[in-house]
Order: structure tokens, then sequence, then C-alpha cells
């Protein structure tokens, strides 16, 4: 079947992590007069679900449909998310992991008390309870003013073995014990190993479950302790998966302003760390920048820069389009012949990642307007990369295009590598905006196209994704590079103790590393 895992490290990437399967789940069908009502199409005859999920039983009986994921997050990260494991009750254990399970109880149990559902948890539940009335009542609330974590905008159930709570560490302490800085990670990834055994009782089982497993996407971030942790997870991963695709959503701070000097200098040597230790270890490493995204993406999108529910949506839109080729039911593009075609060089695994929010598409006579292509790159400060430079390769994914023809007018715009390094992919099938999805549209019809009115709200909404390996990377590592310069490890007491400790050798290596690595994205500049 083409599996994939994905892996979740850190509350941000639990986020964007939220918005992606939410996505999925507005595919789901409930009928083919409630798909037509909800999205205007009929999905089932584009995409796989069974690439990203699995079937389960309870121990009653009931058949389960959930995503193939864990999640990491730390104390208090998980929210009221014990709801999301309503298909599973503490006396009924699930029947698929009983026959598995070893001696002693491997369920994550959350000890805090779970926080009262908000008033959208409590109209998605009744939605879920078969009541389809609700979705006006959703479209109402106001999600950037009852969002406090990524559980608060949750629409799909989980399975208890994807919540893996990270213990040791509260989120938001930044006195204490703070979860900050590369070294960190690494050691609780040991911890929470030696403690819990995901590795082998959570992951090794989704995995052995899997007929045709093609890989594993990977969403963390990297400017705090979470590259670290994740780096360990991935030491794992190239042990007993190494001919797999890996492909890492690496995500920086989504706030603009560290608290200070000495932050600053931290995320910027866990950003190094994770870039030498992660992208060595992946197929493909993608940097997302959320801090730098514009308010205005486009006339038609306008963000609160401020709010990491906003900033993830367009993360997870990028992501959850550009991974439609190898999720699709027919003419599917495995991961692994997206990644060798983008990384035809073998020595560019770090990728950009650029999106159309939404493809400018006119009304009902479906004309793209090429005049129109704001594309926004969502891994660097530098803007989008230039239509006049040429990318290595790259994987340009189109969702809601009338007509294949169309397709052949957008890539003359916006390809940037010759034909031979460049997959391109197409649907007629547009990304669905559930009622979770921020309101951050205008001037766009209920099929997201463009129209002078502004009193709809889009169900669904045509995009593009592309994913190139690309020149402007150099300026990304150097950016990097830039924020080291200074560093002092022996100022850094977090970094120099400990089993997995830094010496201020180990930053002279690794600096040589990273230039090296940008050497080789200025060879074709």
């Amino acid at each position: 079947m083409h599996e994939i895992i994905t892996l979740q490290f850190g509350h941000y990437a639990n986020y964007i992590g939220t918005h992606f399967w939410n996505a999925q789940e507005a595919y789901f069908s409930y009928g083919p007069e409630a798909d037509a009502e909800r999205y205007g199409v009929i999905p089932e005859e584009e995409l796989d679900h069974d690439v990203l999920f699995r079937v389960g039983r309870t121990l009653s009986g009931q058949e389960t449909y959930t995503p193939r994921v864990l999640i990491y997050d730390l104390k208090g990260g998980f929210g009221s998310s014990r709801h999301l494991l309503q298909a599973y009750s503490q006396v009924d254990a699930p029947a698929d992991i009983a026959s598995t399970q070893t001696a002693g109880p491997k369920l994550e149990r959350f000890e805090t008390a779970a926080p009262p559902l908000n008033e959208y948890q409590q109209q998605v539940a009744l939605e879920h309870q078969g009541d389809q009335n609700v979705q006006d009542i959703q479209t109402e609330i106001d999600l950037d003013s009852v969002v406090l974590t990524w559980a608060d905008f949750s629409r799909a159930y989980y399975h208890p073995k994807s919540m893996i709570q990270v213990d040791g560490w509260q989120l938001g302490d930044t006195t204490f014990r703070p979860f900050d800085s590369f070294i960190v990670g690494k050691e609780a990834w040991v911890e929470t190993e030696a403690a819990k055994d995901t590795y082998e009782e959570n992951l090794r089982i989704f995995a052995e479950e899997c007929d045709s497993l093609q890989g594993f996407q990977l969403f963390t971030t990297v400017h705090d302790a979470w590259g670290g942790f994740a780096s360990g997870c991935l030491e794992n991963l190239q042990e007993d998966y190494g001919k797999k695709s890996i492909m890492i959503y690496a995500a920086g701070s989504p706030s603009s302003f560290p608290s200070s000097e000495r932050m600053s200098e931290k995320q910027h040597l866990n950003k190094a760390l994770s870039l030498a230790h992660l992208a060595d270890k992946a197929s493909c490493y993608i940097p997302l920048e959320p801090s730098v995204l514009p308010s205005r993406l486009s006339k038609y999108v306008e963000i609160k820069r401020h709010l990491p529910f906003h900033t993830s949506a367009i993360l997870a839109t990028a992501i959850e389009v550009i991974s439609t080729p190898y999720r699709a039911k027919k003419n599917r593009i495995p991961m692994q012949d997206i990644i060798s075609r983008v990384n035809w060089r073998l020595s560019t695994k770090l990728a950009n990642l650029d999106i159309i929010l939404p493809l400018p598409i006119l009304g009902n006579n479906g004309k793209v307007s090429l005049s129109e292509f704001p594309s926004v790159s969502t891994s660097c400060a530098f803007g989008s990369t230039k239509v006049d430079s040429k990318a290595f390769g790259e994987s340009i994914s189109v969702r809601g295009v009338p007509s294949g023809s169309v397709l052949t007018d957008i890539a003359s715009v916006v390809s940037k590598a010759i034909d031979t390094f460049s997959i391109r992919y197409s649907t007629p099938l547009s990304h669905p905006v559930p009622t979770s999805y921020p309101k951050i549209f205008r001037h766009l019809d209920v099929d997201g196209r463009i129209t002078s009115s502004n009193t709809s709200v889009p169900r669904s909404i045509p995009v593009l994704s592309r994913l190139e390996t690309h020149p402007i990377m150099a300026k990304y590592i150097q950016a990097i590079l830039d924020g080291i310069e200074e560093v002092d490890i022996r100022k850094l007491s977090d970094y120099n103790q400990g089993a997995h400790a830094v010496e201020q050798d180990d930053i002279a290596v690794l600096k040589e590393e990273l230039w090296t690595l940008s050497q080789e994205y200025k060879d074709a500049d």
C-alpha cells in the first residue's frame, strides 16, 4: 500500500501536523451527497488514504481508522487532546495493540487533568457524532482567540500509541528546566527511550504492519531541543530502515524576535547542529521559516504572523500539496522518485519549498491569471526565488487546476529546472479548507477562485507547491553560519556537559561542514 509513517517532534511541529491531519480528515467520505456539499468533489478517486492511515479495531469490535503517526510533546503540550482518543476508552484497550503488546503497560498516560473542551471542539464532537448541521456554527467561531495549543483545533482522532509525552520538561518553562538546546534534546531522547521504549513499542509496531513502506516524513522544530531529540530517533531509523526515504520538514522559531541575544545565539546553534545531524541522515531536508512569512502572501491572503495557528496553516498546506504525488491513488509518483529527481546530484539534500496560495484562477472560466503568481518561499528569509534563476531539480504539484493543459501553461511560468530534472503533477482536487483553517482569505468564492465579492468562505482552494534544490539555499546556510560565528561553547553550559557534550573544536568542525555544504549550492549559481 506504499505506506508512510509520520513523526512529529515539538509543539509548533504539532501545529503544522494538526493542520495537515485536519486536511486529511476533510477528504473522508460521509457519503457522496455529504462530500459534494462539503467540498464540491468526490475525493476517493484521487487519494489513497491508506498511505497515511491505518485500520485498527478495539476489543469491543469497533473499527478505527487513524493516522499512522507518532506525536511527541512536552508535559502541558497536549492540551485537551485526550478527547482525540475518543474511540479508545481506558478500559477498552485497542485490540490491534493488545495482540502485539509485550508484558507491561505501554499505553501513554497523561497525569495532569485535561482542560475542558472549547466551543469549537464541542461542535466538532457533535459533527463526528453525525450532526452535519454544525459547520456553520464552527465557521463563526473565532479560533484566533480560542487556540492555545494544537489540540484546540484538531479534527482528527488518533490511536493511543500515537501520543507520547516527554516527561521531565514543562511546555513554556524558560527558567527551571528549559527545553531549548540541541544537547538537552539528545539526552531527552535517551531518557524517554529508557523509560518508555517508544521506538520499539510504538513506531516499530506501526512499521511492521505496513505492506510496502515508502518511508517517513518528519515534522520537527530545530531552533530548540527538538532537533536533538529528532536526531536520536533518526539514528535508529537509519540503522533499521536505511533504504527507506526520509523527508524532514525542519521548522525554525515561529517568533520573529528571540527573548534575548543569548537565546538568539542558542537558536542559531541549534539550527546549525540540527542541519548537520539531521540532513546527513535524511533523504531530503526542507527548512521551514514561519517567522519570515509575509503578512500578505498575496492580495487574497493575509495572515497574523504572530499567531502560530496562522503560520503553521500555510506551512502545512505547502507540505500537504507537495506530498500529493506519492499519496495518489492513480499515477502515483513514489517518494523516492521525487527525491531522486530533486536531488539528482546526490549532494543537495537541502531543498526549498515554495507555495502559491491560492493559485489565481479567475471565476468560472477556469483561466489562470499568469500575471499574478506571487510565489512565497517557506524555507528562507530571502523571498521567493527568481524565475530567471535555475534550480538543480524540482517537483511541482498543482491542486485544483481544471485541466492538464493548464499545467503546461503554469509550468512555463514557474518551472526553473530543465525538463529532465523536473517532476510536474496536477489534479483537479483542490486543497480543502476545513472549518479549523484560519480565516485568512479574501475575494475568493466557495471554490477558492478569484471574485470581486468578499462575502464567501472558501470550502477549498487551488494551490501550487514547488520543492526545489536551488542556489538560494547557500544563503540559508550562510545565515546560519553568520549566527554561530562568535559562539563560545565554553559559556554555554547546557551544550558542554553530559554524554553528548560539544566542545569548541566541534564547533569549528561544524562550521567547516556547513561551509562545504553551502559550496554545493554555489557551483551552478
